[in-house]
């Protein structure tokens, strides 16, 4: 099994990053940027996503 790497539904809008952890990071094609928060949509994908993998068998 392989583990998936999955941003946080609150992590950073462009990077996935949870806000504690992000300091400035890089991410094409944003470049340096700060923790920005998700929009509604972003952490409802990312719930959805993360609850798909989980009931997987």
């Amino acid at each position: 099994m392989v583990a998936i790497a999955m941003p946080s539904p609150s992590g950073c809008q462009h990077c996935g990053i949870d806000e504690r952890e992000h300091m400035g990071r890089w991410k094409p094609p944003v470049g340096w940027h700060k923790w920005t928060a998700p929009t509604q949509d972003q952490i409802k994908t990312r719930m959805r996503a993360r609850r798909a993998v989980r009931i997987t068998p």
